[in-house]
């Protein structure tokens, strides 16, 4: 009998493809592996075709391709009768893909630290020319309040000489020449 129409139990499928039973077991449940009943050794068992192994490989192989992206089979790789290596290999790409997106993550994270420090110095320095323009405001005020102080000091003594010659020229004395200037 030619290996493609060979009829294998289980196990023996599971031995070629480099799989265990239960994975085998799995493919038959899910219809992804094909298989027969029939009898061996005077007991009836499912028999798989020797020729829907090598699927099993490809099939791994293909979602192989797709975690690469290339949406079809990877034509350069050989075809692996080992299923677990395929997985192996698919983790280990998976793997590869993660710590790649770590990469990028604390590439990221770090570019986000380092505009948040500088974010911070320039708001620190802003700050900082605020309180200098604000202690220079209040300074300048300072000074003006003591302008006008002395201001009103001085106003407040000139009222008071004006309102002393006013109170002598009621009092009559000098009431000549001011009188006569003023009008009175």
């Amino acid at each position: 009998m030619d290996e493609t129409h060979e009829l294998l139990t289980v196990a023996e499928a599971a031995q070629r493809a480099g799989t265990s039973p239960q994975a085998i077991r799995e493919r038959i449940r899910r219809g992804t592996l094909p298989v027969e009943r029939g009898h061996r050794g005077g007991r009836l068992v499912a028999l798989v075709r020797a020729s829907a192994l090598g699927k099993v490989a490809q099939g791994s192989e293909t979602r192989l391709a797709r975690a690469l992206g290339k949406g079809e089979p990877v034509l350069d790789l050989p075809v692996q009768p080992n299923v677990e290596r395929a997985t192996v290999d698919l983790l280990r790409l998976e793997l590869a893909q993660v710590r790649e997106e770590l990469a990028k993550t604390q590439a990221t994270l770090a570019l986000s630290e380092r505009m948040e420090a500088a974010a911070q110095r320039a708001a620190d320095k802003a700050e900082a020319k605020a309180d200098a323009r604000l202690a220079r405001s209040e300074a300048q005020l300072e000074q003006e309040r003591r302008e006008k102080l002395s201001l009103a000091h001085e106003l407040g003594k000139a009222h008071g000489e004006r309102d002393r010659a006013l109170a002598l020229i009621e009092q009559g004395r000098g009431k000549g020449l001011l009188a006569r200037l003023l009008g009175r």
